[in-house]
């Protein structure tokens, strides 16, 4: 048990405020207009660098941000699903 500011959190209920800040956040940029197409990279990591040659592909990228959606609970243009919501009891927020 985590005392903080006379709030005793386990785990599992840490975590859950975590994933409520998040969301919370999310859904307030997604009702601004942030959608998928906001959820990108610098240009500059998508050219090579001089010293390794390393560089990140586009498609992994877009395959990466599909991975991430899932493991948040979004949909595919990253926005937080109804399931989600009500996990975290976020159900009636917006």
């Amino acid at each position: 048990m985590l005392n903080t500011l006379g709030f005793d959190f386990d785990v599992e209920s840490f975590y859950k405020l975590g994933g409520r800040i998040y969301n919370l956040t999310r859904l307030f940029n997604n009702k601004e207009g942030i959608k998928r197409r906001d959820d990108m990279l610098s240009p500059r990591f998508y050219t090579p660098r001089a010293d390794t040659g390393w560089v990140i592909d586009r498609e992994d990228f877009e395959r990466m941000l599909d991975l991430y959606y899932t493991v948040r609970g979004w949909s595919i243009e990253g926005i937080p699903l109804p399931e989600t919501l009500e996990r975290l009891d976020l159900s009636g927020v917006m």
